[in-house]
Formats: C-alpha cells, structure tokens, sequence
C-alpha cells in the first residue's frame, strides 16, 4: 500500500491491522503529489511477477476480476490490462482510452475514455464492453502490468506527468516493446 500523507486515525488503524494480520507493506510518501513517483515506490517495494495498480477508490465487484487481469498480463503479447470500470450510479467510467486529434495547438491530441457515461450494461459498438479487447491506452485506476514490463520501460514518468496522463504515457511506452 502506497499512502500519501493520511492523517485519518480510521485509515492508520486499518494498516496497522493489515501489517499485523498480513504482513502488508505501507510505503509512506510525504510532500507534494506525485502519483507516477507513488507507483514506482509502491512497484519497487514489492516482488510480485505482475504488479496491479488499484486506487483506493475503485471497488472489486467480481473476486474474478483480479485473477482475469493477472492471467492476461501474463501473456506474453500483452503489456498492460485494464479493467471496465463503473461509477456509483451504473454508468461506464472507463472502458479503454483512445487517443484522438485535439481541437487546438495547445492540446494537439486527446486521451478520449470509451464509451464513458454509457449504461454499464450495454455491450457496446461492437461488443465492446462485453470482450477483452486492445486499446492505446488504459486508466491508471486499474492496472495488471508484467514487472519486466515495467522495468523495461522505466515505470512511470515521475518528472514530466507526475500527476496526468502518466498513465497514457506509460501504456503507450509499453506499446511500442
């Protein structure tokens, strides 16, 4: 667990319990936020052949979900999985990025969500929500990544997008192995 500055005695006391009861490891940052520099202390703390990116706001509904992730990042062909994830209403938050042209020289291109605030049970052009399917980019909420992978393209850029679209940089960096 990576855990940037939390003060909240609810939150302490859950990773107390969870060192004591699972020997989890509690990475503490402090200073300012900088999520690309929380995920390669948090993958550099760890020795897992796959590591999982999961924000603490986003909800396992499907205990198969985690297992699915894992075995396709496992494939060799594959460099990063993401998931379909929903917001609390039903609808789709994320399901794929796709990179589009922008309407400006200042954003020359977009990381556009698929299908976002579609229902979250409809299949989607194509079956789209319904398969495993390639993307250019996934969301950092969620993420199954091989740690070759990983060291391979050098983590996450802490200094130039330590906060956005760290995420599209780093799917597309192991796009291009």
């Amino acid at each position: 667990i990576v855990d940037h500055a939390t003060t909240d005695p609810a939150t302490l006391a859950l990773y107390a319990e969870l060192q004591e009861k699972h020997g989890a490891r509690i990475v503490r940052v402090h200073g300012r936020f900088n999520f690309s520099r929380m995920v390669n202390m948090g993958v550099a703390a760890s020795t897992a052949d796959v590591v999982v990116l999961l924000n603490n706001d986003v909800e396992i509904t499907d205990p198969r979900q985690l297992e699915l992730m894992v075995a396709h990042a496992m494939r060799p062909e594959v460099g990063v999985v993401g998931a379909r994830l929903l917001y609390p209403d039903g609808s789709v938050q994320h399901a794929g990025i796709v990179l589009q042209p922008g309407s400006h020289s200042e954003h020359p291109v977009l990381a556009q969500h698929v299908l976002r605030g579609a229902p979250g049970n409809a299949d989607g052009y194509l079956h789209a929500m319904r398969t495993v399917r390639n993307y250019q980019a996934v969301t950092g909420a969620i993420i199954a990544s091989r740690r070759t992978v990983f060291h391979e393209i050098g983590g996450f850029d802490e200094v130039c997008l330590p906060v956005e679209y760290n995420d599209v940089d780093y799917c597309l960096r192991a796009r291009l192995m």
